[in-house]
């Protein structure tokens, strides 16, 4: 999977996992 690889966060919170599985399931 992409998570902890910190380039799928659209403001770039890395360590936000929240903002990944956001991310993730389309939202």
């Amino acid at each position: 999977g992409n998570r902890g690889r910190g380039q799928i966060y659209p403001d770039g919170s890395k360590s936000n996992n929240t903002v990944y599985n956001a991310s993730a399931a389309g939202i």
